[in-house]
């Protein structure tokens, strides 16, 4: 069993603030999105397509990175999890058995993929106990 709503505020090294946001319990729910923005631009995604890029310093190759991610953004499983597209988690897997068979390094190692982990149990220290949690 997990939650079905999770938010958490996130204050990085840099002095970056942060949110997440999961949650299965939104009607009718919505696309999944990231978002990073500052006082120097913005770059936003729904599902898999950037929906968002403006920078205050504009780079040449800004158009094409746009129009490389920006599609039309499918529905996600905000409000029905059996909707989630598993399609990221198959690469992944893919990803994973073929650098095993290859005896290559995997794109994500376990050190890094452990971060995720790392965060999210920090959340759930941080929720029993009330006080912030600071990572190393």
């Amino acid at each position: 069993e997990v939650e079905d709503t999770a938010i958490v505020s996130l204050r990085f090294r840099s002095g970056g603030f942060g949110q997440i946001l999961a949650a299965t319990s939104m009607f009718p729910g919505s696309n999944r999105s990231l978002l990073v923005a500052g006082r120097d631009g913005t770059a936003q995604m729904e599902e898999d397509h950037l929906t968002q890029y403006a920078f205050r310093n504009e780079h040449a190759d800004d158009s094409s990175v746009l129009g490389q991610f920006s599609s039309a953004a499918k529905r996600g499983g905000a409000s029905d999890p059996l909707a989630i597209d598993r399609t990221g988690h198959e690469a992944n897997i893919r990803q994973f058995l073929r650098s095993v068979e290859e005896g290559t390094p995997s794109e994500i190692d376990g050190r890094e993929a452990r971060k995720a982990v790392a965060i999210v149990e920090a959340a759930y220290r941080s929720a029993e106990s009330g006080s912030p949690v600071t990572l190393a």
